[in-house]
């Protein structure tokens, strides 16, 4: 490798570690939040130039880099509240096999909340317990999408497009370090919805093994990440 692409790399990952840390001072959870997702967006592009979509490049870049088990994973409360809405309207593609078999996964999933628990991403189990054994492609489209790695994405969208976080959820603790659920009762209709949470802290603990895992990556590869990216004058 020339000296010349070993101090780009190392210009281009410290960069992102620099403003990272500026990231920490921040004071406000929504602020953080969203530079983090503009961060992790910036990172896909230049990891992955080639790859069609947003959404594809900023899942990859979480699947592969982020150090993050549950990011395979399937969100059971997301995928119930999901399937309700498409039971509204159909629910087309969507067997009764399948909508059983989340009906009592989801039933078994309160049965431990119900116990002083507070559910942790651990529970969630990976897409091939879920789907049965010959998927429709709506039921395998819905699963990828519930998966955190998805959802993440869709958390992100609703920062950068709305300025706000998805859900009713709140933090109980903003230095939580691992997601979690908890439940939340509308006064209105006396109904429950189980919330998601992604806490602040752990989005502020995304970026630093996905730089480390991308600085190794370049390095390996003997590939400039600059390259991936357009620069000049003219606004492109």
């Amino acid at each position: 490798m020339s000296s010349e692409l070993q101090n780009d790399i190392g210009r281009y990952i410290n960069y992102f570690r620099s403003e990272h840390k500026k990231l920490l001072h921040l004071e406000h959870c929504l602020h953080r939040k969203l530079l983090v997702v503009a961060m992790l967006s910036a990172l896909a592009e230049g990891r992955y130039p080639n790859v069609r979509g947003d959404k594809d490049k900023f899942v990859k870049l979480i699947e592969t880099y982020a150090n993050w088990p549950g990011a395979t994973s399937v969100s059971v409360p997301q995928l119930e509240m999901q399937i309700k809405e498409f039971c509204d309207t159909g629910p087309y593609g969507l067997s009764e096999n399948f909508i059983n078999g989340l009906s009592h996964r989801q039933a078994r999933w309160h049965d431990r909340r119900n116990r002083g628990e507070i559910p942790r991403l651990g529970i969630d189990p990976k897409p091939e317990v879920i789907l049965p054994e010959f998927p429709t492609k709506e039921e395998k489209q819905l699963v990828e999408d519930m998966k955190h790695s998805s959802l993440l994405y869709r958390y992100r969208c609703k920062l950068v497009h709305e300025f706000r976080e998805p859900g009713h959820g709140f933090e109980f603790d903003e230095r939580d370090k691992t997601p979690f659920y908890h439940s939340v009762m509308s006064i209105d209709s006396d109904s429950e919805t189980i919330e998601l949470v992604y806490p602040t802290q752990w989005f502020l603990d995304l970026p630093p093994p996905i730089l480390d895992g991308l600085e190794t990556h370049y390095i390996d590869t003997g590939t400039n990440p600059y390259d991936s990216y357009d620069f000049g004058s003219p606004w492109r």
